[in-house]
């Protein structure tokens, strides 16, 4: 029996987005003292 084909669509805000949530990300990163799943994540909208 053949799987049926599957997509995944990733969206990419501006620029100036992805560079605001990776500052953010870092702030994350530093308050809580180490290392998330998704700290090396660029910004992006996938649905689910």
């Amino acid at each position: 029996m053949n799987q049926p084909i599957r997509y995944i669509i990733a969206i990419r805000p501006p620029a100036d987005i992805i560079a605001e949530v990776k500052e953010m990300k870092l702030a994350l990163k530093k308050a809580i003292g180490g290392f998330y799943n998704s700290v090396n994540s660029e910004a992006h909208i996938t649905p689910s």
